[in-house]
């Protein structure tokens, strides 16, 4: 899963790139329950987000 998080960090996955749970779970070989949980761990670190009718995505990079 950290592979979802270098992706993000060498930009091979760009701001707003939509991510589809299905396919992470072929991807990876990775239950259901194991991504929305890496997701979930991306997500409070800033590097994504998600939204009802929108789904989970790359968060927009930010300065600070």
């Amino acid at each position: 899963m950290a592979s979802i998080g270098a992706s993000i960090v060498a930009g091979e996955l760009q701001p707003n790139d939509d991510l589809d749970v299905a396919e992470l779970q072929v991807r990876f070989g990775a239950s259901r329950t194991a991504i929305r949980e890496a997701l979930r761990v991306l997500t409070a670190k800033g590097l994504m987000g998600a939204r009802p009718r929108r789904g989970t995505f790359v968060a927009p990079r930010t300065r600070g």
